[in-house]
């Protein structure tokens, strides 16, 4: 895959490995949900964060996952999901800004 921009070649790779290098948005089912959500705010490796009544969203580089996963596990959460959700869009929009 290349990603294209007004005419240059900004990158070319196989996708998996692209998305890899891009930020990642991770959604997470954990116990104590609200409790997650304000320790993981006071997290500098976290670059985004939000929440909704089933989850929270994160994101962070893809290579921060395990480490996010031994966080929560240390923490005493209950881990039911972490679902890491990158798309291209994403990476795309990562690499030549949004507008």
């Amino acid at each position: 895959m290349a990603i294209i921009d007004k005419g240059k070649l900004i990158v070319q790779g196989k996708v998996d490995e692209l998305l890899r290098q891009g930020p990642t948005i991770v959604r997470i089912q954990v116990d104590r949900l609200q409790e997650a959500c304000q320790l993981l705010a006071q997290q500098t490796w976290i670059k985004k964060l939000e929440m909704d009544s089933s989850e929270i969203k994160v994101q962070l580089s893809y290579s921060e996952i395990p480490r996010l996963n031994r966080w929560l596990v240390a923490q005493q959460f209950q881990v039911y999901r972490l679902t890491p959700q990158t798309t291209l869009e994403d990476y795309y929009l990562s690499l030549v800004g949004e507008g």
